[in-house]
């Protein structure tokens, strides 16, 4: 264990003191360097597709796609495929197989801080450019890129960390790093690399267009406080308890409410006839929750259940038909 984390803090250290570099005027000429800047590089990735893995020192591997043009951003991870349509700004998730998109109208998703954080990767040697840099002779093969391979290395023979960057040779983007550390006999490597790189804009932009051919669904709504939107303005807002949570789907919106007593629920009940939900029933079952059914002349049903147990409420408001209604108000 104590090897153990000696190896550990030596490795930050070495990371820690090679990252440094950086702060060096960065002089691509003290080592006959010449390194595109990073707009230059960037600027080319206007219209492309690529996938980007990171293997860790314990070998587990993690993969993203990235796929852009002018209209659309496409990435993919190990959870989620996003799709955004850049002119509207909307973000929806993709199901391939069934063919589905759904529109989230309240995403947090940021498809700028994704793309920029990946290809951030392909300009990272750029950073690391001073007279420590050293050019291998030869090159190696990334994909179908031919590409240059610079090292730094910090240390001695024994301890030492080594990062070598694979550059393309005519674009002068990083497809890859490797970081190798060794501490005495220990040796671990991890890398990154740009597996796969197309700038085939006919075949991107086909296959980008076509998601918008997918059936979109909408994602439910979530709500912190009560919605002053949508199906949520159709009542009078309930203001004794604490708001626990609401979403909001195509066909209902559901609230939840904490600290509730029955007197008050009770009250809420007559609240809502005196604004228009005159027709209703109410029960109390076996299991002493009380729930109770109202309607409008808009035929908007609306729920109300009190849970004793919890001293919840929730509170359920859709868009019925007259039969719909009649079939609810038979079930209690």
């Amino acid at each position: 264990m104590r090897k153990l984390i000696i190896f550990a803090i030596t490795v930050i250290l070495l990371f820690a003191s090679s990252c440094n570099c950086s702060c060096n005027k960065n002089n691509n000429n003290s080592n006959n360097l010449d390194f595109l800047s990073k707009e230059q590089i960037l600027n080319k990735f206007k219209t492309y597709e690529l996938k980007f893995v990171f293997v860790s020192k314990d070998g587990k591997e993690s993969v993203y796609e990235i796929m852009e043009n002018d209209s659309y951003f496409y990435s993919k991870d190990a959870n989620n495929i996003y799709y955004v349509e850049k002119q509207t700004n909307k973000v929806y998730t993709l199901l391939p197989n069934e063919r589905i998109k759904t529109y989230y109208e309240t995403s947090n998703y940021d498809y700028n801080k994704t793309k920029n954080t990946i290809l951030g990767y392909l300009t990272s040697h750029i950073d690391k450019v001073n007279s420590d840099f050293e050019k291998l002779s030869g090159t190696e093969k990334i994909g179908n890129y031919e590409c240059d391979v610079y090292t730094y290395k910090k240390g001695t023979n024994s301890i030492y960390s080594i990062d070598s960057y694979y550059v393309e040779k005519n674009n002068g983007f990083c497809l890859k790093c490797l970081v190798e550390a060794k501490v005495s006999s220990t040796v671990q490597k991890s890398y990154w690399e740009i597996s796969s790189l197309s700038f085939d804009e006919q075949l991107i932009n086909n296959t980008l267009s076509s998601y918008m051919e997918y059936e979109t669904d909408i994602a439910p709504k979530e709500y912190e406080k009560w919605p002053t939107s949508g199906l949520g303005t159709m009542i009078p807002e309930y203001k004794n308890g604490k708001f626990d949570f609401g979403f909001e789907t195509k066909e209902y919106l559901l609230l939840s409410i904490l600290d509730v007593t029955l007197s008050d629920v009770r009250s809420y009940c007559r609240q809502l006839q005196s604004t228009g939900f005159s027709e209703g029933k109410s029960i109390t079952n076996e299991i002493n929750q009380f729930i109770y059914l109202t309607y409008n002349s808009n035929n908007i049903l609306v729920r109300v259940k009190y849970e004793p147990t919890n001293f919840s409420l929730t509170i359920r408001i859709s868009q019925s038909t007259k039969e719909e209604i009649e079939s609810e108000l038979n079930k209690l």
